[in-house]
């Protein structure tokens, strides 16, 4: 009986022990700016911290009563009791206020002698200190120190070597820039209209719903809540899923440009599974999709929930790697094609960047085989997306013709297939994906900065950070970049939105920014800062046509 009270204990101990170790582990860093220099050699070791026993006692100190700037230091130190204190250049000594430049220029340092780093067990309230702070004629600022991500390339996933066509390849998308500045924010959401995906892959969560990569979606085939792969020959979903958004740094399979910069599921885009399948088999293997029942998801996607009564997706993002030649079975009197453009209409009115595979069957695509959606690019409804090879030139299978918004690889290497596998995947049904989860990443970069953004400046930026070509009826306008375009949709860029009258005319150019590109659309003139500055009036050029004020509201 003792022993078993003694061993209980011991345990208790050690369970207390442990969280109360871990509980002190996390320090808190916060940085605090001096209005004026102040000297602390009297406090200041050997490392660059200040002994801030001795600091903060010196308020009692007899011979420091008449220094006024230490005082109001030491005061303000003993009410938040840090940890440690020390100066923001340790090893800078603290009456130097110039360094000299290689050219032999004065730079002055005094900014950084006026900053002291302390460390904290505990969290302060920043604002409600600084309020206090206005009392206090030298400390001017508490600010919390801030975490930077560190690229995350090489991930710990393994087979991510196989996929070269984001970082190595002769022509690739250079992924590892733009994780720089984003991996995907979960407040994004891409759905993928296919044939479904195979959400109990390891590499997508092994799950379906909230809390889940695969945070949602319909089966419009069955008209049930389970959007996951019937039939064995619905392989066409899973990989593009993957290429999107598999769950990167979880030690397991490949990586997804979209998929986060952890493995925790609130780092990364979400994905919607809308299952559009037809009971037929193509050519290729893979069962085909039903137009009806794609007219009907991409039209819900698009639909805001939060306007209307809890109906559609509100996503960011659609991904459309399919196409029909035209001469198939369109009327084009009917109102059915006229609601399936509609439906992809909608979601471009709802700022929903839609992204289309221009399709497989070679060369140039010419009105006798035009293929939707894709073509629904020559009026900016949908991105169209040909094929390039890892060397960048056209795919000998990829279309091409007018229209085209942007090439991307034709091929990937490995991604996530069906049953818990890897396996490659191709055709201009890969080169979508690529473009549609770099839509994804500029999105999450907009919010994570809190700033606005509409589907076509995300189609502008991608088409302007492209990798240029002499051959626009091949590649569109290049190739597609993923490092440069989140780079311009990065801090010190911003975004601003003009409004146009109807006589093509923008007035309303008192510029804020320095630096500004103006980006064309048919409703208005859009500008990224970059290299240009707008002056005066600008005109939107003829060949857009803008129809009614309706249309500018928007805006």
């Amino acid at each position: 009986m003792f022993w078993n009270q003694l061993i209980k204990n011991l345990f208790l101990f050690i369970i207390i022990f442990t969280i109360s170790s871990s509980a002190q582990s996390k320090r808190e860093t916060y940085v605090v700016e001096l209005d004026s220099m102040v000297s602390f050699k009297k406090f200041t070791l050997f490392n660059g911290y200040l002994d801030n026993t001795s600091l903060i006692n010196s308020i009692n100190d007899a011979t420091e009563k008449s220094n006024k700037k230490l005082l109001d230091v030491a005061k303000f130190f003993e009410k938040i009791k840090p940890l440690s204190i020390r100066k923001f250049i340790r090893r800078l000594p603290e009456d130097v206020a110039y360094l000299t430049t290689t050219s032999g220029k004065k730079f002055n340092v005094e900014g950084f002698q006026k900053l002291l780093v302390v460390e904290t067990f505990s969290k302060i309230d920043v604002n409600t200190l600084n309020d206090e702070l206005k009392t206090n004629k030298t400390v001017k600022k508490i600010t919390h120190d801030a975490e930077v991500a560190v690229s995350t390339w090489p991930p710990n996933d393994p087979y991510y070597t196989s996929q070269p066509q984001f970082y190595s390849s002769s022509y690739n998308i250079h992924l590892p820039r733009a994780w720089n500045y984003s991996a995907g924010n979960s407040g994004i959401k891409i759905a993928v209209v296919d044939n479904g995906i195979d959400y109990t892959h390891t590499d997508l969560g092994a799950g379906f719903g909230s809390g889940y990569r695969i945070r949602g979606g319909w089966d419009y085939k069955d008209n049930d809540s389970d959007p996951r792969p019937t039939y064995s020959t619905e392989t066409h979903g899973t990989p593009i899923a993957g290429i999107l958004g598999a769950i990167n740094w979880n030690n397991t399979g490949v990586v997804g440009i979209a998929g986060g910069s952890s493995s925790a599921i609130s780092s990364g885009c979400q994905i919607f599974s809308l299952r559009v399948t037809d009971e037929d088999v193509g050519e290729n293997g893979v069962n085909m999709l039903q137009a009806s029942l794609i007219s009907e998801a991409v039209f819900e996607a698009a639909t805001d929930p939060s306007v209307n009564n809890g109906f559609g997706y509100g996503v960011n993002v659609i991904n459309c790697s399919f196409g029909s030649l035209t001469g198939m079975y369109w009327d084009w009197g009917s109102l059915f094609y006229q609601s399936y453009y509609n439906s992809f209409a909608w979601a471009y009115i709802n700022n929903v960047v839609v992204v289309a595979s221009r399709g497989n069957v070679g060369g140039d695509v010419t009105a006798e085989t035009v293929i939707y959606p894709a073509s629904f690019s020559n009026g900016h409804v949908v991105m169209s997306i040909s094929g390039v090879n890892d060397y960048g030139y056209i795919a000998s299978q990829s279309c091409y013709g007018n229209g085209v918004t942007l090439s991307a690889p034709f091929y990937l290497n490995y991604t996530t297939q069906n049953n818990n596998s890897y396996g490659d995947f191709a055709g201009t049904s890969n080169s979508a994906p690529f473009v549609a989860g770099v839509s994804a990443l500029v999105f999450s970069k907009f919010r994570e900065r809190s700033m606005p953004i509409l589907g076509e400046d995300v189609q502008e930026i991608l088409k302007k950070s492209a990798e240029p070509t002499s051959d626009p009826y091949r590649y569109g306008s290049g190739r597609l970049n993923a490092g440069q375009a989140l780079h311009i949709s990065s801090a010190p860029f911003n975004m601003l939105h003009l409004t146009a009258s109807t006589n093509r005319t923008v007035t309303t150019v008192s510029n804020p920014l320095n630096n500004l590109i103006a980006f064309y659309y048919p409703y208005g003139l859009y500008a990224v800062a970059e290299t240009k500055k707008i002056q005066g009036t600008v005109h939107i050029p003829d060949s857009f046509i803008l129809e009614t004020s309706e249309k500018l509201s928007r805006i």
